[in-house]
Protein backbone atom coordinates (compact mmCIF):
# COMPACT_ATOMS: atom_id res chain seq x y z
CA UNK A 1 0.00 0.00 0.00
CA UNK A 2 3.21 2.34 0.70
CA UNK A 3 4.21 1.45 -2.30
CA UNK A 4 1.55 2.58 -4.58
CA UNK A 5 1.10 5.82 -2.36
CA UNK A 6 4.38 6.85 -3.36
CA UNK A 7 4.30 5.62 -7.04
CA UNK A 8 1.26 7.98 -7.09
CA UNK A 9 3.16 10.48 -5.92
CA UNK A 10 5.96 11.02 -8.42
CA UNK A 11 3.57 11.94 -11.19
CA UNK A 12 1.47 14.07 -9.00
CA UNK A 13 4.93 15.79 -8.14
CA UNK A 14 6.43 15.70 -11.73
CA UNK A 15 2.90 17.70 -12.95
CA UNK A 16 3.36 20.28 -10.05
CA UNK A 17 7.21 21.12 -11.19
CA UNK A 18 5.81 21.07 -15.01
CA UNK A 19 3.19 23.43 -13.76
CA UNK A 20 5.42 25.79 -12.16
CA UNK A 21 8.42 25.73 -15.02
CA UNK A 22 5.15 26.98 -17.40
CA UNK A 23 3.85 29.00 -15.42
CA UNK A 24 7.81 30.97 -14.99
CA UNK A 25 8.52 30.97 -18.89
CA UNK A 26 4.58 32.73 -19.01
CA UNK A 27 5.82 35.21 -17.04
CA UNK A 28 8.96 35.86 -18.08
CA UNK A 29 7.50 36.32 -21.43
CA UNK A 30 5.01 38.67 -20.88
CA UNK A 31 7.66 40.45 -19.00
CA UNK A 32 9.47 40.68 -22.24
CA UNK A 33 6.77 41.47 -24.37
CA UNK A 34 6.04 44.79 -21.78
CA UNK A 35 9.67 45.42 -22.38
CA UNK A 36 9.42 46.18 -25.85
CA UNK A 37 6.35 48.55 -25.27
CA UNK A 38 7.00 52.29 -24.94
CA UNK A 39 6.98 53.84 -21.62
CA UNK A 40 3.92 56.88 -21.55
CA UNK A 41 6.67 59.22 -19.33
CA UNK A 42 5.42 62.30 -21.04
CA UNK A 43 2.85 63.86 -19.23
CA UNK A 44 0.48 67.14 -19.51
CA UNK A 45 -0.32 69.30 -17.16
CA UNK A 46 -3.40 68.02 -14.84
CA UNK A 47 -6.74 70.38 -15.36
CA UNK A 48 -9.96 70.35 -13.99
CA UNK A 49 -12.52 67.41 -14.81
CA UNK A 50 -15.48 69.27 -14.27
CA UNK A 51 -17.58 66.64 -14.58
CA UNK A 52 -16.81 65.20 -17.82
CA UNK A 53 -16.63 68.47 -19.30
CA UNK A 54 -15.35 68.16 -23.33
CA UNK A 55 -14.02 71.23 -23.44
CA UNK A 56 -11.36 70.76 -20.52
CA UNK A 57 -9.58 68.14 -23.22
CA UNK A 58 -8.70 71.76 -25.06
CA UNK A 59 -5.99 72.73 -21.97
CA UNK A 60 -3.97 69.10 -22.90
CA UNK A 61 -1.48 69.25 -25.55
CA UNK A 62 0.26 66.03 -26.75
CA UNK A 63 3.49 66.99 -28.27
CA UNK A 64 7.14 64.37 -28.52
CA UNK A 65 10.67 66.69 -29.14
CA UNK A 66 11.66 66.69 -32.81
CA UNK A 67 12.69 63.47 -34.36
CA UNK A 68 10.70 61.58 -32.64
CA UNK A 69 6.76 60.55 -33.05
CA UNK A 70 3.57 59.54 -31.12
CA UNK A 71 3.77 55.75 -29.95
CA UNK A 72 1.33 55.74 -27.03
CA UNK A 73 -1.04 57.76 -25.35
CA UNK A 74 -3.92 57.35 -22.06
CA UNK A 75 -6.16 59.75 -20.68
CA UNK A 76 -6.07 59.82 -16.84
CA UNK A 77 -7.35 60.73 -13.49
CA UNK A 78 -3.56 61.65 -11.23
CA UNK A 79 -5.55 63.74 -8.96
CA UNK A 80 -9.13 63.73 -7.50
CA UNK A 81 -11.61 66.04 -10.66
CA UNK A 82 -8.36 66.25 -12.44
CA UNK A 83 -7.17 64.70 -15.88
CA UNK A 84 -4.25 64.53 -17.67
CA UNK A 85 -2.53 62.41 -20.57
CA UNK A 86 0.74 60.04 -20.12
CA UNK A 87 1.99 59.66 -23.53
CA UNK A 88 5.30 57.69 -24.92
CA UNK A 89 7.12 59.12 -27.80
CA UNK A 90 9.67 56.81 -30.09
CA UNK A 91 13.06 58.93 -31.03
CA UNK A 92 14.69 57.27 -34.43
CA UNK A 93 17.44 58.69 -37.07
CA UNK A 94 14.47 58.03 -39.89
CA UNK A 95 11.99 60.55 -38.54
CA UNK A 96 13.17 63.84 -40.23
CA UNK A 97 12.15 67.13 -39.34
CA UNK A 98 9.94 67.84 -42.35
CA UNK A 99 6.48 68.27 -41.11
CA UNK A 100 3.32 69.63 -41.98
CA UNK A 101 0.27 70.57 -39.67
CA UNK A 102 -3.03 69.76 -40.50
CA UNK A 103 -7.19 70.03 -38.69
CA UNK A 104 -9.97 67.80 -38.66
CA UNK A 105 -13.04 69.34 -39.72
CA UNK A 106 -14.63 71.80 -36.87
CA UNK A 107 -17.91 69.42 -35.90
CA UNK A 108 -20.76 69.75 -33.13
CA UNK A 109 -21.11 68.48 -29.58
CA UNK A 110 -24.16 67.97 -27.14
CA UNK A 111 -25.86 70.59 -25.53
CA UNK A 112 -24.75 69.14 -22.50
CA UNK A 113 -20.88 69.64 -22.54
CA UNK A 114 -20.65 67.21 -19.93
CA UNK A 115 -21.89 64.47 -22.11
CA UNK A 116 -20.42 65.05 -25.54
CA UNK A 117 -17.59 62.66 -25.40
CA UNK A 118 -18.83 60.49 -28.21
CA UNK A 119 -18.80 63.39 -30.73
CA UNK A 120 -15.16 62.84 -30.61
CA UNK A 121 -15.77 59.91 -32.87
CA UNK A 122 -16.44 62.75 -36.23
CA UNK A 123 -12.50 63.32 -35.92
CA UNK A 124 -10.43 60.98 -37.96
CA UNK A 125 -6.57 62.16 -37.02
CA UNK A 126 -4.54 60.81 -40.20
CA UNK A 127 -1.11 61.64 -41.35
CA UNK A 128 -0.42 61.66 -44.85
CA UNK A 129 1.65 58.42 -46.47
CA UNK A 130 5.60 58.22 -45.30
CA UNK A 131 4.58 60.68 -42.22
CA UNK A 132 3.73 60.07 -38.72
CA UNK A 133 2.12 61.58 -35.65
CA UNK A 134 3.95 63.95 -33.73
CA UNK A 135 1.42 66.27 -31.80
CA UNK A 136 -2.23 66.45 -31.62
CA UNK A 137 -4.60 69.08 -29.67
CA UNK A 138 -8.31 69.45 -29.35
CA UNK A 139 -9.34 73.20 -29.58
CA UNK A 140 -13.31 74.59 -29.41
CA UNK A 141 -14.41 77.30 -31.40
CA UNK A 142 -17.49 78.51 -30.21
CA UNK A 143 -19.69 75.53 -29.20
CA UNK A 144 -18.13 73.23 -31.76
CA UNK A 145 -14.49 71.02 -31.77
CA UNK A 146 -11.78 70.23 -33.86
CA UNK A 147 -8.18 68.64 -33.92
CA UNK A 148 -4.82 70.22 -34.73
CA UNK A 149 -2.22 67.93 -35.71
CA UNK A 150 0.90 67.58 -36.86
CA UNK A 151 2.29 64.93 -39.25
CA UNK A 152 6.73 64.59 -39.65
CA UNK A 153 7.93 62.89 -42.42
CA UNK A 154 9.49 59.20 -41.71
CA UNK A 155 10.62 56.27 -43.07
CA UNK A 156 7.95 54.35 -42.12
CA UNK A 157 6.88 50.55 -42.92
CA UNK A 158 3.14 49.51 -44.20
CA UNK A 159 0.48 51.02 -42.57
CA UNK A 160 -1.37 48.66 -39.83
CA UNK A 161 -4.22 49.20 -37.67
CA UNK A 162 -5.56 47.67 -34.29
CA UNK A 163 -8.53 48.24 -32.08
CA UNK A 164 -8.51 48.86 -28.20
CA UNK A 165 -10.93 46.87 -26.14
CA UNK A 166 -14.89 47.81 -26.04
CA UNK A 167 -15.74 49.19 -22.94
CA UNK A 168 -18.98 51.25 -21.26
CA UNK A 169 -19.05 54.82 -23.00
CA UNK A 170 -21.83 55.79 -19.83
CA UNK A 171 -23.20 59.05 -20.67
CA UNK A 172 -20.23 60.17 -22.48
CA UNK A 173 -18.09 62.03 -20.04
CA UNK A 174 -14.29 62.04 -20.51
CA UNK A 175 -13.51 60.56 -17.85
CA UNK A 176 -15.10 57.23 -19.73
CA UNK A 177 -11.99 57.49 -21.97
CA UNK A 178 -9.65 56.12 -19.46
CA UNK A 179 -10.15 53.08 -20.22
CA UNK A 180 -8.04 52.99 -23.50
CA UNK A 181 -4.49 52.57 -23.00
CA UNK A 182 -2.71 52.92 -26.35
CA UNK A 183 1.13 51.05 -26.41
CA UNK A 184 3.06 50.34 -29.34
CA UNK A 185 6.52 48.74 -29.60
CA UNK A 186 9.63 50.66 -29.29
CA UNK A 187 10.12 50.52 -32.75
CA UNK A 188 7.18 51.78 -33.98
CA UNK A 189 4.60 55.00 -34.30
CA UNK A 190 1.10 56.05 -34.20
CA UNK A 191 0.16 57.68 -38.01
CA UNK A 192 -3.09 58.35 -36.86
CA UNK A 193 -6.34 57.52 -34.65
CA UNK A 194 -10.15 57.66 -34.45
CA UNK A 195 -12.84 57.18 -31.52
CA UNK A 196 -15.46 54.80 -32.53
CA UNK A 197 -18.93 54.99 -30.57
CA UNK A 198 -20.92 51.76 -31.01
CA UNK A 199 -24.74 52.49 -30.27
CA UNK A 200 -26.57 49.33 -28.75
CA UNK A 201 -30.08 49.40 -27.18
CA UNK A 202 -30.00 45.67 -25.67
CA UNK A 203 -26.72 46.04 -24.06
CA UNK A 204 -24.69 49.44 -23.03
CA UNK A 205 -22.98 51.72 -25.60
CA UNK A 206 -19.38 51.53 -25.86
CA UNK A 207 -16.28 53.02 -26.83
CA UNK A 208 -13.23 52.13 -28.86
CA UNK A 209 -10.25 53.21 -30.93
CA UNK A 210 -8.76 52.24 -33.88
CA UNK A 211 -4.90 53.05 -34.17
CA UNK A 212 -3.32 53.72 -37.78
CA UNK A 213 0.58 52.39 -37.23
CA UNK A 214 4.03 51.58 -39.00
CA UNK A 215 7.25 50.22 -37.99
CA UNK A 216 10.01 52.63 -38.25
CA UNK A 217 12.73 51.26 -40.64
CA UNK A 218 15.23 52.00 -39.37
CA UNK A 219 17.79 50.26 -41.63
CA UNK A 220 15.99 50.96 -44.16
CA UNK A 221 18.01 53.87 -45.49
CA UNK A 222 18.93 51.93 -48.46
CA UNK A 223 17.19 52.56 -51.80
CA UNK A 224 14.40 50.63 -52.28
CA UNK A 225 14.37 48.43 -55.11
CA UNK A 226 11.21 49.17 -57.60
CA UNK A 227 8.11 46.70 -57.40
CA UNK A 228 6.04 46.48 -59.95
CA UNK A 229 3.36 45.22 -57.62
CA UNK A 230 2.30 49.08 -56.65
CA UNK A 231 -1.22 49.04 -56.01
CA UNK A 232 -2.13 48.83 -52.06
CA UNK A 233 -6.01 49.37 -50.65
CA UNK A 234 -7.21 50.69 -47.22
CA UNK A 235 -10.49 50.37 -46.28
CA UNK A 236 -12.00 52.92 -44.54
CA UNK A 237 -15.84 54.47 -42.27
CA UNK A 238 -16.77 57.06 -41.36
CA UNK A 239 -17.74 57.77 -37.86
CA UNK A 240 -21.48 55.99 -36.70
CA UNK A 241 -24.25 58.47 -35.85
CA UNK A 242 -27.60 58.26 -34.81
CA UNK A 243 -30.12 57.63 -37.68
CA UNK A 244 -33.12 59.53 -35.80
CA UNK A 245 -36.14 59.67 -38.20
CA UNK A 246 -33.13 59.16 -41.15
CA UNK A 247 -33.51 62.82 -42.22
CA UNK A 248 -31.42 63.19 -45.77
CA UNK A 249 -29.36 66.23 -43.77
CA UNK A 250 -27.56 63.70 -41.66
CA UNK A 251 -25.32 62.72 -44.70
CA UNK A 252 -23.59 66.11 -44.30
CA UNK A 253 -21.88 64.42 -40.98
CA UNK A 254 -19.73 62.07 -43.31
CA UNK A 255 -16.82 63.04 -44.88
CA UNK A 256 -15.56 60.01 -47.69
CA UNK A 257 -12.15 60.81 -47.94
CA UNK A 258 -8.81 59.35 -48.86
CA UNK A 259 -5.97 59.86 -48.17
CA UNK A 260 -2.69 61.72 -50.11
CA UNK A 261 -1.80 59.13 -52.82
CA UNK A 262 -4.79 57.06 -52.75
CA UNK A 263 -8.06 57.13 -54.70
CA UNK A 264 -11.72 56.04 -53.97
CA UNK A 265 -12.58 52.79 -55.65
CA UNK A 266 -16.04 52.12 -53.44
CA UNK A 267 -17.85 53.02 -50.89
CA UNK A 268 -21.58 52.11 -49.55
CA UNK A 269 -23.79 53.79 -46.33
CA UNK A 270 -24.38 51.16 -43.63
CA UNK A 271 -27.18 51.16 -41.47
CA UNK A 272 -27.85 49.03 -38.11
CA UNK A 273 -31.43 48.33 -37.44
CA UNK A 274 -32.17 51.69 -37.86
CA UNK A 275 -30.55 52.96 -34.82
CA UNK A 276 -26.71 53.96 -36.07
CA UNK A 277 -25.08 54.36 -39.73
CA UNK A 278 -21.89 55.67 -41.41
CA UNK A 279 -19.99 55.04 -44.75
CA UNK A 280 -17.91 52.18 -45.27
CA UNK A 281 -15.44 52.70 -48.19
CA UNK A 282 -12.21 51.75 -50.04
CA UNK A 283 -9.33 53.62 -51.77
CA UNK A 284 -6.46 52.31 -53.79
CA UNK A 285 -3.07 53.64 -53.74
CA UNK A 286 -0.71 53.65 -56.86
CA UNK A 287 2.25 55.27 -58.24
CA UNK A 288 -0.35 56.33 -61.52
CA UNK A 289 -1.76 58.86 -58.77
CA UNK A 290 -0.19 62.46 -58.95
CA UNK A 291 -0.34 65.66 -56.22
CA UNK A 292 -2.67 67.92 -58.73
CA UNK A 293 -6.17 68.06 -57.57
CA UNK A 294 -9.29 69.99 -58.57
CA UNK A 295 -11.84 71.11 -56.00
CA UNK A 296 -15.42 71.10 -57.19
CA UNK A 297 -18.99 71.41 -56.50
CA UNK A 298 -22.21 69.41 -58.27
CA UNK A 299 -25.15 71.67 -58.93
CA UNK A 300 -27.29 72.68 -56.06
CA UNK A 301 -31.29 70.79 -55.88
CA UNK A 302 -33.76 71.81 -53.61
CA UNK A 303 -35.61 69.09 -51.21
CA UNK A 304 -39.73 70.17 -51.76
CA UNK A 305 -41.11 66.97 -49.71
CA UNK A 306 -40.27 65.38 -46.61
CA UNK A 307 -36.55 65.57 -45.31
CA UNK A 308 -37.17 61.86 -44.21
CA UNK A 309 -37.66 60.85 -47.75
CA UNK A 310 -36.06 62.09 -49.76
CA UNK A 311 -33.39 60.25 -51.32
CA UNK A 312 -34.80 61.30 -55.19
CA UNK A 313 -33.20 64.61 -54.29
CA UNK A 314 -29.52 63.04 -54.62
CA UNK A 315 -30.48 61.25 -58.12
CA UNK A 316 -30.27 65.21 -59.25
CA UNK A 317 -26.99 65.85 -58.21
CA UNK A 318 -23.59 64.54 -60.31
CA UNK A 319 -20.23 63.93 -59.17
CA UNK A 320 -17.91 63.80 -61.98
CA UNK A 321 -14.63 64.27 -62.44
CA UNK A 322 -12.87 65.98 -65.64
CA UNK A 323 -10.55 63.47 -68.11
CA UNK A 324 -7.58 62.50 -66.47
CA UNK A 325 -8.85 62.82 -62.82
CA UNK A 326 -10.16 60.51 -60.11
CA UNK A 327 -12.07 61.22 -57.12
CA UNK A 328 -10.50 61.40 -53.98
CA UNK A 329 -13.19 62.46 -51.31
CA UNK A 330 -16.80 63.91 -51.46
CA UNK A 331 -19.08 65.25 -48.55
CA UNK A 332 -22.63 66.03 -48.82
CA UNK A 333 -23.53 70.41 -47.43
CA UNK A 334 -27.20 71.88 -47.20
CA UNK A 335 -26.90 75.88 -47.95
CA UNK A 336 -27.51 78.27 -45.16
CA UNK A 337 -30.64 79.08 -44.58
CA UNK A 338 -32.21 76.68 -47.40
CA UNK A 339 -33.55 73.63 -47.86
CA UNK A 340 -30.84 73.30 -50.87
CA UNK A 341 -28.02 70.36 -50.72
CA UNK A 342 -24.79 69.70 -52.72
CA UNK A 343 -21.79 68.08 -52.93
CA UNK A 344 -18.09 69.14 -52.90
CA UNK A 345 -15.93 67.22 -53.98
CA UNK A 346 -11.75 66.56 -54.89
CA UNK A 347 -10.56 65.04 -58.16
CA UNK A 348 -6.83 64.31 -58.43
CA UNK A 349 -4.62 63.80 -61.55
CA UNK A 350 -3.82 60.23 -61.87
CA UNK A 351 -2.45 58.24 -65.23
CA UNK A 352 -5.32 56.52 -66.52
CA UNK A 353 -7.60 55.43 -69.61
CA UNK A 354 -11.15 56.38 -69.31
CA UNK A 355 -14.00 54.01 -70.12
CA UNK A 356 -16.60 55.78 -72.02
CA UNK A 357 -19.09 53.51 -71.39
CA UNK A 358 -20.71 53.97 -67.63
CA UNK A 359 -21.53 51.08 -65.83
CA UNK A 360 -24.43 50.78 -62.88
CA UNK A 361 -25.12 48.88 -59.72
CA UNK A 362 -27.88 46.47 -59.42
CA UNK A 363 -31.27 47.73 -59.16
CA UNK A 364 -32.77 47.64 -55.52
CA UNK A 365 -36.25 48.24 -53.69
CA UNK A 366 -35.85 52.41 -52.84
CA UNK A 367 -39.40 51.62 -51.15
CA UNK A 368 -40.91 55.23 -49.38
CA UNK A 369 -37.60 56.97 -50.33
CA UNK A 370 -36.12 57.15 -46.68
CA UNK A 371 -32.28 57.05 -46.30
CA UNK A 372 -32.30 53.41 -45.20
CA UNK A 373 -32.99 51.90 -48.51
CA UNK A 374 -29.25 53.24 -49.57
CA UNK A 375 -28.39 50.21 -47.56
CA UNK A 376 -29.03 47.67 -50.74
CA UNK A 377 -26.20 49.62 -52.70
CA UNK A 378 -22.73 48.85 -52.96
CA UNK A 379 -20.10 50.49 -54.95
CA UNK A 380 -17.36 48.28 -55.36
CA UNK A 381 -14.71 48.08 -58.35
CA UNK A 382 -12.30 45.61 -58.69
CA UNK A 383 -8.49 46.41 -58.69
CA UNK A 384 -6.97 48.99 -60.81
CA UNK A 385 -10.37 50.87 -61.84
CA UNK A 386 -10.74 53.88 -59.54
CA UNK A 387 -13.83 56.57 -59.93
CA UNK A 388 -14.19 59.14 -61.67
CA UNK A 389 -18.22 60.00 -60.56
CA UNK A 390 -21.31 58.55 -59.30
CA UNK A 391 -25.32 59.41 -59.71
CA UNK A 392 -28.31 57.70 -57.87
CA UNK A 393 -30.28 56.71 -60.57
CA UNK A 394 -34.62 56.84 -59.43
CA UNK A 395 -36.19 53.98 -61.72
CA UNK A 396 -39.91 54.72 -61.52
CA UNK A 397 -41.62 51.25 -62.62
CA UNK A 398 -45.74 50.79 -61.71
CA UNK A 399 -46.11 49.30 -58.39
CA UNK A 400 -42.63 50.12 -57.20
CA UNK A 401 -39.62 52.55 -57.05
CA UNK A 402 -36.20 51.42 -57.71
CA UNK A 403 -32.46 53.18 -56.94
CA UNK A 404 -29.43 52.47 -58.91
CA UNK A 405 -25.64 54.07 -59.26
CA UNK A 406 -24.99 55.06 -62.24
CA UNK A 407 -20.70 54.90 -62.31
CA UNK A 408 -17.94 56.54 -64.40
CA UNK A 409 -14.62 54.64 -63.83
CA UNK A 410 -11.36 54.46 -65.22
CA UNK A 411 -8.39 52.56 -65.68
CA UNK A 412 -5.24 52.88 -63.73
CA UNK A 413 -1.85 52.55 -65.88
CA UNK A 414 0.85 52.04 -63.41
CA UNK A 415 3.92 53.65 -63.61
CA UNK A 416 6.86 51.78 -65.20
CA UNK A 417 10.12 50.60 -63.74
CA UNK A 418 12.65 52.91 -64.83
CA UNK A 419 14.57 50.48 -66.70
CA UNK A 420 14.10 51.49 -70.30
CA UNK A 421 15.15 54.76 -71.93
CA UNK A 422 12.38 57.24 -72.23
CA UNK A 423 11.68 59.66 -75.18
CA UNK A 424 12.56 63.19 -75.16
CA UNK A 425 9.49 65.71 -74.37
CA UNK A 426 7.85 67.58 -77.01
CA UNK A 427 8.80 71.15 -76.87
CA UNK A 428 5.89 73.01 -75.36
CA UNK A 429 4.11 75.93 -77.92
CA UNK A 430 4.69 79.23 -75.96
CA UNK A 431 1.66 80.62 -75.13
CA UNK A 432 0.06 83.91 -75.68
CA UNK A 433 -0.50 86.23 -72.72
CA UNK A 434 -3.03 88.53 -73.24
CA UNK A 435 -2.98 92.58 -72.41
CA UNK A 436 -5.06 94.89 -70.65
CA UNK A 437 -8.70 94.86 -71.62
CA UNK A 438 -8.43 91.69 -73.97
CA UNK A 439 -11.46 89.42 -73.78
CA UNK A 440 -10.25 86.25 -72.09
CA UNK A 441 -13.54 84.38 -71.58
CA UNK A 442 -16.58 83.97 -73.98
CA UNK A 443 -19.68 81.86 -72.77
CA UNK A 444 -20.69 81.80 -76.82
CA UNK A 445 -17.62 80.13 -77.40
CA UNK A 446 -16.81 76.80 -76.46
CA UNK A 447 -13.31 77.81 -74.99
CA UNK A 448 -11.68 77.61 -71.98
CA UNK A 449 -10.57 80.53 -69.84
CA UNK A 450 -7.48 82.20 -71.54
CA UNK A 451 -4.41 83.33 -69.68
CA UNK A 452 -3.96 87.01 -69.05
CA UNK A 453 -0.42 88.88 -68.66
CA UNK A 454 1.18 89.46 -65.44
CA UNK A 455 -0.22 91.98 -63.00
CA UNK A 456 -3.88 90.91 -64.62
CA UNK A 457 -6.62 88.83 -63.77
CA UNK A 458 -9.56 87.56 -65.78
CA UNK A 459 -12.60 89.17 -64.23
CA UNK A 460 -16.30 90.35 -65.10
CA UNK A 461 -17.51 93.98 -65.02
CA UNK A 462 -18.86 92.78 -61.06
CA UNK A 463 -15.19 91.80 -60.03
CA UNK A 464 -15.66 88.21 -60.19
CA UNK A 465 -13.13 85.85 -60.95
CA UNK A 466 -15.37 82.54 -60.89
CA UNK A 467 -15.15 80.97 -64.19
CA UNK A 468 -18.98 79.41 -63.37
CA UNK A 469 -20.58 82.81 -64.25
CA UNK A 470 -22.14 83.50 -68.15
CA UNK A 471 -20.85 86.79 -68.75
CA UNK A 472 -17.94 88.04 -70.74
CA UNK A 473 -14.30 88.62 -68.90
CA UNK A 474 -11.78 90.94 -69.91
CA UNK A 475 -7.90 90.80 -68.31
CA UNK A 476 -8.36 93.63 -65.88
CA UNK A 477 -5.48 94.90 -62.84
CA UNK A 478 -5.37 92.83 -60.08
CA UNK A 479 -4.84 95.90 -57.97
CA UNK A 480 -8.54 96.84 -58.96
CA UNK A 481 -10.13 92.86 -57.95
CA UNK A 482 -7.94 92.83 -54.63
CA UNK A 483 -9.59 96.50 -53.69
CA UNK A 484 -13.42 95.15 -54.58
CA UNK A 485 -12.75 91.98 -52.57
CA UNK A 486 -10.99 93.38 -49.82
CA UNK A 487 -13.80 95.97 -49.29
CA UNK A 488 -16.45 92.79 -49.55
CA UNK A 489 -14.01 90.86 -47.01
CA UNK A 490 -13.79 93.08 -44.38
CA UNK A 491 -17.36 93.90 -44.57
CA UNK A 492 -17.58 90.13 -43.78
CA UNK A 493 -15.29 90.11 -41.11
CA UNK A 494 -16.31 93.31 -39.22
CA UNK A 495 -20.01 91.54 -39.12
CA UNK A 496 -18.96 88.30 -38.00
CA UNK A 497 -15.40 87.79 -36.47
CA UNK A 498 -14.66 89.02 -33.26
CA UNK A 499 -10.84 89.23 -31.86
CA UNK A 500 -9.56 86.37 -30.14
CA UNK A 501 -8.26 88.31 -26.90
CA UNK A 502 -6.56 84.64 -25.96
CA UNK A 503 -4.35 84.81 -29.14
CA UNK A 504 -0.70 85.25 -29.48
CA UNK A 505 0.51 88.10 -30.96
CA UNK A 506 1.74 87.46 -34.14
CA UNK A 507 3.22 88.72 -38.24
CA UNK A 508 0.20 89.15 -40.39
CA UNK A 509 1.84 86.97 -42.49
CA UNK A 510 5.20 85.15 -43.61
CA UNK A 511 7.56 88.22 -44.00
CA UNK A 512 5.53 90.65 -42.94
CA UNK A 513 6.42 93.57 -40.62
CA UNK A 514 3.21 94.48 -39.27
CA UNK A 515 1.85 92.27 -36.00
CA UNK A 516 -1.97 91.22 -35.89
CA UNK A 517 -4.44 88.61 -33.46
CA UNK A 518 -6.17 86.07 -34.48
CA UNK A 519 -10.22 86.58 -35.26
CA UNK A 520 -12.77 83.94 -33.74
CA UNK A 521 -16.54 83.46 -34.66
CA UNK A 522 -19.26 85.51 -32.91
CA UNK A 523 -21.15 82.90 -30.23
CA UNK A 524 -24.47 83.35 -31.79
CA UNK A 525 -23.59 82.33 -35.34
CA UNK A 526 -23.31 79.07 -35.90
CA UNK A 527 -22.35 78.14 -39.35
CA UNK A 528 -19.48 75.77 -40.08
CA UNK A 529 -18.29 77.72 -43.39
CA UNK A 530 -18.22 81.06 -41.30
CA UNK A 531 -16.28 79.66 -38.50
CA UNK A 532 -13.58 78.55 -40.60
CA UNK A 533 -13.63 81.94 -42.50
CA UNK A 534 -12.90 83.71 -39.47
CA UNK A 535 -10.26 81.82 -38.19
CA UNK A 536 -8.04 81.36 -41.32
CA UNK A 537 -8.92 84.78 -43.15
CA UNK A 538 -10.18 87.48 -40.64
CA UNK A 539 -7.05 89.02 -38.46
CA UNK A 540 -7.10 92.44 -36.44
CA UNK A 541 -3.92 95.01 -36.54
CA UNK A 542 -2.67 95.72 -33.22
CA UNK A 543 -3.41 98.97 -34.31
CA UNK A 544 -7.03 98.72 -35.35
CA UNK A 545 -9.64 97.10 -32.48
CA UNK A 546 -11.77 95.63 -36.23
CA UNK A 547 -11.38 92.40 -37.69
CA UNK A 548 -10.05 92.93 -41.57
CA UNK A 549 -9.97 90.04 -44.15
CA UNK A 550 -6.29 89.18 -45.48
CA UNK A 551 -7.14 87.19 -48.25
CA UNK A 552 -4.30 87.98 -50.35
CA UNK A 553 -0.22 87.06 -49.65
CA UNK A 554 1.61 89.46 -52.14
CA UNK A 555 -1.38 89.88 -54.38
CA UNK A 556 -1.77 86.03 -54.80
CA UNK A 557 -4.79 84.39 -53.15
CA UNK A 558 -4.80 82.53 -49.57
CA UNK A 559 -4.94 78.51 -49.76
CA UNK A 560 -8.18 77.89 -48.88
CA UNK A 561 -11.05 76.47 -49.84
CA UNK A 562 -13.05 78.75 -52.42
CA UNK A 563 -16.35 76.84 -52.51
CA UNK A 564 -16.62 78.85 -48.11
CA UNK A 565 -16.01 82.26 -49.85
CA UNK A 566 -17.92 81.84 -52.93
CA UNK A 567 -20.80 80.46 -50.67
CA UNK A 568 -20.97 84.24 -49.35
CA UNK A 569 -19.54 86.48 -52.51
CA UNK A 570 -16.41 86.75 -51.16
Amino acid sequence: MKFINKLFRIPTLILLIFLLVITVLNSKFIEKRKSKLVNLTYKTPPSDYDKGNIFMLESHNVECPKNSAIAGFHLTNPYKNMISYSYGCNASNVISKEFYNDTTEINETEKSKNNSANFLDRHLILCKDKYVLQRFKLNKYADKIQYNFRCVRANCGNIMDYNTNSERSGEYQTDKLISHKVRLEKNQAIVGFQLFTIFNKVLSNTFHYKIFFCNLNDSALQKSVPSRKTLEMKNLQTPLIEYGKGSIFLLQEHHIICPDDHVLTGFALKTQEKENFNYEYTCWKSTAIKKRTEKRESHSALIDEDEFKSIKTLSKLNVDCDDGYALQEFKLYKKEDSKEIFYNYNCVKVDCKNVENPISTKKTNAGDLSLIFLNNQKINLKEGKVLTGFKLNIINNENSKKIQYIIKYCQLIESPINDKILPLPEKKKKKVLLNKGDICFDPTKDEKEKICDSGLICIDQNNKASSNEKTIKKCLPVDHYIKSSLDKGNQFCESHCLIDDDSEIKNCWKGSSKSCKKCTIKPEIKELEKIKICEAICFSLISDPQCKFFGFVNKEKKDFDPSFLKKYGL
